[in-house]
């Protein structure tokens, strides 16, 4: 009955828990949280199976809801294990690899020459696009869900999402880097400063995500053009929408400095490659169920 109710995009996220909990496992003595997150992904695990296997067959709209929804809970706290993870894993950053490759293809560090254009309102706007970024799967997937093309339409862009994550874990474990904020610091002449809301929305992005070294892909990058990419594909209403934050979240990527330029070009593969996937993977994952269950 379980192995029946699996989908894609369980797939997706059970392979993103296994490979967190493994290196975890592996590089245990290491990492001085290994236990708790151990612990806390084998409650992941538990859940989430329950979760699949009563959700699924559900007469409780929540129960159901949460079913197919439990990707915006346990992706986020997978995301916050890396902090601890890829420095252990991966202990040498490549940012001095990255920043040269910003010099090499524009002639300038990109965060540096956007110094000109820093002002305490911009700061806000960009700021609080880039915090949008968390958002942006939610409009179109909604849509999705309780709309009639649900069986098909819906689980291609969830699988398509679990897969980003994913593939961007793989990009961060073989690049990491923790950006040009940290590494610039000494270089940069105007400080990002905001007038309302963007010290604040910093400060507690900081706390949340940790040191995470997770710049290439940009992860940031990688969800506007996907939203954009699945909106089009799947309801173009949505697609102005979606293009307008996505231009809002990539310049937030670069202007404040949580990115190098490359990093951008990068997280746009990802998202091409996700949504070119997604789908192709669902059927081969509905015809593999079928003929095992």
């Amino acid at each position: 009955m379980l192995r029946s109710t699996l989908r894609a995009f369980d797939g997706c996220f059970f392979a993103y828990l296994l490979l967190v909990t493994i290196l975890t496992s592996l590089y245990r003595e290491s990492i001085p949280a290994a236990f708790d997150i151990l612990a806390k992904n084998g409650v992941v695990f538990l859940v989430t199976l329950l979760l699949i296997r009563y959700g699924e067959v559900s007469s409780n709209p929540v129960l159901r809801f949460s079913r197919f929804w439990y990707l915006c809970a346990g992706l986020p706290i997978l995301f916050t294990e890396l902090s601890y993870i890829i420095h252990v894993v991966r202990p040498v950053d490549l940012d001095p690899l990255l920043a040269a490759l910003d010099v090499y293809l524009f002639g300038v560090h990109p965060t540096l020459w956007l110094e000109r254009f820093v002002h305490p309102v911009l700061t806000d706007i960009l700021q609080i696009f880039y915090v949008v970024y968390f958002f942006l799967p939610l409009p179109l997937g909604f849509a999705l869900y309780f709309g009639k093309e649900r069986e098909q339409d819906f689980y291609a862009y969830t699988t398509a999402v679990a897969m980003l994550f994913l593939v961007s874990l793989l990009g961060y474990l073989a690049v990491p880097a923790i950006g040009p904020r940290y590494t610039m610091a000494s270089l940069y002449q105007v400080p990002l400063e905001g007038r309302w809301c963007a010290d604040e929305l910093m400060a507690l992005l900081n706390r949340l995500e940790g040191l995470n070294r997770d710049c290439f892909p940009s992860g940031h990058a990688a969800m506007a053009v996907l939203v954009c990419l699945e909106s089009y594909k799947y309801r173009r209403g949505f697609f102005p929408l979606y293009l307008f934050l996505g231009t809002g979240v990539f310049l937030g990527t670069v202007y404040l400095r949580t990115h190098y330029m490359v990093d951008l070009p990068a997280g746009i593969l990802v998202a091409v490659f996700c949504s070119m996937a997604s789908r192709p993977f669902v059927r081969w994952w509905e015809r593999r169920i079928r003929r095992t269950s």
